[in-house]
């Protein structure tokens, strides 16, 4: 086409004026004769739609080139406005973790509070980034444990990308291992361990342990797994009783509790405890735990020089995946491990498993204490949600196991060999251990209450875009 029209002008300004019959020129099916007499008026209305026909053609391509541009200046803005959110979070996490560790663990809770980490419109790059932190409750400082929700939005150009997230307190370093002492850890027989241990001094003995091993010192235990020795020492957890002291009900102290359940709908001493909590005092003495089966956590504090131990058969749960089933505080406490392989109702007849305290108790995440996320909602059902069984015979025979994160700032000896842990042990001296420790995913991300480090993590599976 363009081709034709400047043919066409070039023959127009070669026209010469002369009678006869005027020249005929063509383009497409149009036919313009322009005559002797008229024609230089012909050439000029020829020119003028020439002129136009070149106009839109420039405006059709000028257009294709600016949306193109519009197009891709879109998207960039829309990659960018993800980038600012994306690094938004990424700067309240690493703020959060750089406040508790220049102020101790749980710093955070109070810079929240005061609304240090709600950003409005802050510049980064070509945009601008705003964050939001908020407590469920209102109140950041009320509960240790509790989750929060925080919200990040990043704008570029007309882009704007806005998402929320649950966070949560970081769990200590420590409860990231299924052993973990601030001293030596001692393997005394083959010890098997889906997990690893970590001493911030070192790991001793001359027998195996089948797992991963760290240590700020020396190992001479025969780590079968990853062994790496001369490590940084990591956070040694706090042990904070004073949840567990609030909400904990007392039972009176004896030197043995024999044949006895405790959960949250079981207390032998009188009203159950909701959270399955109950506080041992006053601490006078040594205290012996036979035959029981534990839903909940049982707190022995203030306990200067005394031993809590174990024998005859062992079940202990935790009535919460945030809890512990076992905290021992005080200068000097020990804990004992020497229990038998079989928890068995029929030796003095009794029921650990009645109707509101099945088996297994909680083999599922606790939605009470995440209550912004529904772990199986319809259409995806937990398979370990409410499997457990109950029962109001006293024929039942369990294994003895201890399924639970159990804490002592003193020393730990656990040499049954035939005692199951699927959790953690942590102590704040030595640690001797010999036979089966297993390992709780959820610890990986779940702070223990008490037993929180440094800053927040993200809670898995709660991301929502917003915008």
């Amino acid at each position: 086409m363009c081709v034709k029209i400047l043919n066409l002008i070039s023959k127009i300004s070669n026209l010469k004026s002369e009678r006869g019959n005027p020249p005929t020129f063509q383009i497409s099916d149009f036919r313009f004769q322009i005559s002797d007499s008229s024609s230089s008026g012909y050439i000029l209305v020829m020119l003028c739609f020439m002129m136009l026909v070149f106009s839109a053609l420039a405006v059709s391509m000028s257009t294709s080139v600016v949306s193109g541009n519009i197009v891709q200046t879109d998207r960039k803005d829309e990659d960018s406005a993800r980038r600012y959110a994306l690094a938004a979070r990424e700067m309240i996490l690493r703020r959060a973790r750089a406040d508790d560790e220049a102020s101790g663990s749980g710093s955070w809770r109070a810079r929240a509070q005061a609304g240090a980490y709600n950003i409005s419109d802050s510049p980064i790059g070509y945009g601008i980034l705003s964050t939001n932190l908020k407590d469920p409750g209102g109140n950041f400082t009320d509960r240790s444990w509790e989750t929060a929700v925080l919200s990040c939005t990043g704008v570029a150009g007309r882009a704007v990308y806005s998402f929320t997230e649950i966070v949560s307190p970081a769990p200590a370093e420590a409860t990231k291992h299924v052993l973990f002492s601030a001293e030596d850890i001692s393997v005394d027989a083959y010890t098997l361990s889906h997990g690893s241990a970590f001493a911030n001094r070192n790991i001793k003995g001359n027998k195996t342990f089948n797992g991963d091993g760290y240590a700020s010192g020396a190992i001479t235990a025969k780590v079968l797994g990853e062994s790496l020795a001369g490590v940084d020492e990591i956070q040694v957890p706090s042990g904070d009783s004073s949840w567990y002291m609030a909400v904990g009900t007392v039972i009176p102290y004896q030197s043995e509790y024999k044949n006895m359940l405790f959960s949250p709908t079981s207390n032998p001493f009188g009203a159950a405890n909701p959270f399955g909590v109950y506080i041992i005092s006053p601490a006078t003495g040594d205290v012996t735990i036979n035959n029981c089966r534990i839903v909940g956590t049982l707190v022995y504090a203030k306990a200067k020089d005394r031993k809590v131990s174990f024998k005859g058969g062992i079940l202990m749960e935790a009535a919460s995946p945030v809890q512990l089933v076992l905290l021992v505080m005080g200068d000097k406490p020990k804990i004992e491990f020497n229990g038998k392989n079989e928890l068995n109702e029929a030796m003095k007849p009794i029921n650990f498993n009645p109707p509101g305290t099945p088996y297994p108790y909680n083999e599922q995440l606790s939605e009470v204490l995440t209550p912004l996320q529904n772990f199986n909602p319809p259409g995806t059902p937990d398979p370990n949600f409410g499997v457990g069984v109950s029962n109001g015979n006293m024929t039942d025979k369990f294994q003895s196991h201890i399924n639970g994160y159990i804490w002592c700032n003193g020393e730990i000896k656990a040499r049954n060999s035939l005692l199951r842990l699927r959790g953690g042990l942590g102590c704040g001296k030595k640690l001797s251990v010999r036979g089966y420790v297993g390992w709780n995913s959820m610890r990986q991300f779940l702070p223990l209450m008490g037993m929180e480090g440094y800053g927040l993590v993200l809670f898995p599976g709660t991301f929502r875009k917003m915008i």
